[in-house]
């Protein structure tokens, strides 16, 4: 079996929903496609992303025109 992992909190994303405080898990309920196979950003970490897939911090960054 393939284990998956958040690209940001790094932890093993499984399917089925589990604590936001969990240490070692995350849930892949909700969760977006990262650019390796095997990873993810998980359905807590994609809560956060817009529809262009920028966090809020990234946002604010002004255009490199």
């Amino acid at each position: 079996m393939t284990k998956i992992y958040c690209v940001v909190c790094a932890k093993q994303a499984v399917n089925r929903r589990v604590s936001r405080y969990d240490e070692l898990v995350t849930t892949l309920q909700g969760a977006k496609a990262a650019v390796n196979p095997y990873e993810c950003y998980c359905g807590y970490c994609a809560e956060d992303l817009d529809e262009n897939g920028l966090f809020p911090e990234d946002r604010s960054l002004p255009d490199n025109e």
